[in-house]
């Protein structure tokens, strides 16, 4: 008799564990996960990075948040890389939660 698994396949696991495991990742990837984001004194933004973290948070548009600080499009995206770098996220929406 012939496996349904193809070659390489891993076996399959209890459903329990594998919703612990998609539990453990999404916590992760909203950085609630015990330890794994810092402290908020250990982002050292700078005034600038904490004034466009403020406006980020209120849902504003890079365009926008430029437009408000005067500040180029450009310098606007290198602030909101350089926070989502120091906060240890992957994207705008994590910032909302972190």
């Amino acid at each position: 008799m012939q496996s349904n698994r193809r070659s390489g396949d891993q076996p399959s696991r209890p459903l329990g564990e594998v919703v612990e495991l998609l539990e453990r990742a999404l916590a992760l990837l909203r950085g609630h996960a015990a330890g794994s984001t810092p402290a908020p004194d250990s982002w050292q933004l700078t005034p600038r990075e904490t004034m466009v973290l403020k406006l980020l948070r209120a849902g504003h548009s890079n365009l926008e948040i430029a437009t408000a600080l005067g500040i180029s499009i450009h310098t606007t995206r290198t602030h909101v890389a350089r926070i989502l770098s120091k906060m240890y996220v992957h994207s705008r929406w994590q910032l909302v939660e972190t």
